[in-house]
C-alpha cells in the first residue's frame, strides 16, 4: 500500500512544492485563496473528475486523510510532511491568528473536501 500511495501521493507533492515556490517568487506576501488554489490545485491536475482512476485515487487519499491511527499517513512517504511543513509555514504567515493545530486540521480539511469531489466515478 505503501508504494501505492506514493505513487499516487508523489507527483501532487511535486507540483505542489513548484506551484509554492513559483508563488512565492512573485510575492512573499499571498492571498489565502492564493495559497488554497496552490495547495490543493494539483488534485484537480493529477486526478481527473468523472474517471474510475480519478475516484480511486481520491478514495485512497480521503483514506489516508481520515485514518484516525495515522498509519495511512505512515504510506506517504518524508516527502509529503515536507511540503505540508512548507505550506503550513505559509498559512501561518497570512493567518497569523491561527494556531498550528487549527491550520493543519484546515489543510487537511481542503485535501479531504477537494479528493471527496473527485471520489465520484
Amino acid at each position: 500500500m505503501a508504494a501505492v500511495a506514493r505513487r499516487v501521493i508523489e507527483p501532487v507533492n511535486a507540483a505542489q512544492w513548484a506551484r509554492l515556490d513559483s508563488m512565492l517568487a512573485r510575492t512573499p506576501e499571498p492571498l489565502v485563496s492564493e495559497l488554497v488554489e496552490t495547495f490543493a490545485g494539483p488534485l484537480f491536475d493529477e486526478m481527473s473528475a468523472g474517471g474510475a482512476g480519478g475516484a480511486r485515487t481520491s478514495r485512497l487519499i480521503v483514506t489516508i486523510l481520515s485514518d484516525t491511527a495515522e498509519e495511512a499517513r505512515s504510506w506517504t512517504g518524508p516527502g509529503e510532511d515536507t511540503v505540508r511543513e512548507r505550506y503550513l509555514a505559509a498559512f501561518a504567515r497570512v493567518l497569523p491568528g491561527l494556531s498550528p493545530e487549527e491550520l493543519r486540521c484546515r489543510m487537511r480539511g481542503t485535501l479531504a473536501a477537494t479528493a471527496v469531489g473527485r471520489s465520484r466515478s
